[in-house]
């Protein structure tokens, strides 16, 4: 998911977007493919990007939508998938008739809102979607790796054609993180570099309870992605599996 605030070229990111990905959904489909055994799931992709949720779980089109504010993410989305339905809006403007069995929020869509209530109102939006008996999944990077991981970061992944620098800072005073975003895209004799910087939050665990809890949703699961296990104090990436309050024991229960 791109962040809504963001200047950065789609254009250039969303051509890349599924290279400098694809390890992400790698590990989360190797999480989410046991809810998708059996019967075919219906699926509402909150901030959806190129789609690559369709590649990696199997979305038939009558089953999926998914909704993401880039034009050009969503432009990619399309030619790759040209019978299942995308929509352009905010995720914050998301309101279907349809109930789903599962509603997604993958690769820390929620972290780019730097307003907790933002969350909240996100996590209502996914009540409101949810089949009696479904399931919502989003994954955010912990308050652990955004102090302590994040200062001073530097990514790089490149090709013949471009080269995609990611450097992360954090201040501790506000408690928000930034990531400055570098692509150096090759235009025939010259190259062309494009710059932005995206500012991200992270919630201690305990606080997206209480948030989920006041949206009407109980969260039954919690993991580290990279482990599969449940997550320890150095956790990077923590995955959330929610429903509908009472259904089922929650996580804070257990």
């Amino acid at each position: 998911m791109i962040p809504e605030n963001s200047g950065i070229s789609y254009r250039y990111l969303s051509k890349i977007y599924d290279t400098c990905k694809s390890s992400f959904w790698e590990n989360y489909s190797r999480f989410l493919n046991p809810y998708f055994q059996g019967e075919k799931k219906s699926v509402l992709d909150l901030g959806c990007g190129t789609g690559l949720a369709i590649d990696y779980l199997n979305c038939e089109p009558k089953d999926y939508k998914g909704v993401d504010y880039s034009t050009e993410m969503l432009e990619v989305a399309r030619k790759k998938f040209p019978d299942h339905q995308f929509y352009t809006k905010s995720i914050l403007e998301v309101n279907f008739s349809q109930q789903f069995d599962f509603v997604l929020a993958a690769f820390d869509t929620l972290n780019h809102f730097l307003n907790p209530a933002d969350w909240k109102k996100v996590f209502g939006i996914a009540s409101n979607h949810l089949a009696p008996s479904g399931l919502f999944i989003f994954d955010v990077f912990s308050t652990y790796d955004q102090e302590m991981n994040w200062p001073d970061q530097l990514n790089m992944t490149e090709s013949e054609n471009w080269v995609y620098i990611q450097r992360s800072a954090y201040d501790h005073k506000s408690k928000i993180g930034s990531i400055t975003n570098t692509i150096f895209q090759k235009r025939a004799s010259h190259w062309l570099r494009l710059d932005d910087t995206i500012s991200k939050i992270s919630l201690p665990t305990p606080d997206i309870l209480i948030l989920l809890a006041e949206a009407g949703l109980s969260c039954l699961e919690i993991v580290d992605l990279e482990t599969g296990e449940r997550p320890i104090g150095t956790t990077a990436t923590l995955v959330f599996v929610c429903k509908k309050s009472n259904e089922l024991p929650t996580y804070a229960d257990r």
